[in-house]
């Protein structure tokens, strides 16, 4: 088997949590449409929140204001070899607060 040569980076669409609806228990944030090449993590409300996969436990919590990039090529990796699955659940979690977190990510696709 061969790895591809050609992908080039593709957006997908934003996974949005509203704080004002926090309640303290885990809430879906929406599904992954694809496997993520890179993810940013923004928390741009007035409140913690805990995101995760699984509502079991918590993956990490965000402080108010703060944002991540995470590289899920560690810079030199295939993008096919190391991937949250598209179909993944994210879900977060607040008191109620004001603003928006949100998790952006691109993909990587074949050229046609």
């Amino acid at each position: 088997m061969t790895a591809p040569t050609s992908v080039y980076a593709e957006m997908a669409a934003e996974l949005t949590y509203d704080s004002t609806g926090g309640d303290s228990t885990f809430q879906s944030m929406g599904t992954l449409t694809e496997n993520p090449i890179m993810l940013i993590f923004d928390n741009q409300s007035s409140v913690a929140i805990a995101i995760t996969n699984d509502i079991t436990k918590t993956w990490r919590t965000f402080p108010a204001g703060e944002g991540l990039v995470l590289d899920l090529r560690a810079n030199h990796g295939l993008p096919s070899e190391f991937s949250f699955k598209k179909t993944t659940e994210l879900f977060a979690s607040s008191a109620v607060g004001t603003g928006n977190f949100s998790i952006s990510y691109i993909y990587a696709r074949l050229f046609p």
